[in-house]
């Protein structure tokens, strides 16, 4: 029922968030979209988001901030990170 996350899965959501930080659809310091309006957008389920946002934390380029929500930290401006953050991946 709660099975793991599989890594094609995960890695297209966040590529998925990256493209959009690249195309200016998320800059910084916006917050970052609800989980639900996140997974409609990328065409997958919420934990898979939940998943991308916290490894996309983990690597600096969301930031926590103001009562546990996520903000943009990096954008498109600084694209040598999606390709630090997509080599990792």
């Amino acid at each position: 029922m709660f099975g793991t996350i599989k890594p094609h899965t995960s890695r297209a959501a966040i590529d998925g968030i990256l493209a959009m930080l690249e195309r200016g659809e998320l800059s910084p310091p916006q917050q970052v979209p609800a989980e639900r309006d996140l997974a409609r957008r990328l065409g997958t389920r919420r934990r898979v988001v939940r998943y991308a946002t916290q490894t996309l934390i983990e690597h600096g380029v969301f930031e926590i901030r103001r009562h546990n929500r996520v903000f943009v930290r990096l954008g498109a401006d600084e694209p040598e990170v999606a390709r630090q953050v997509r080599a990792v991946l």
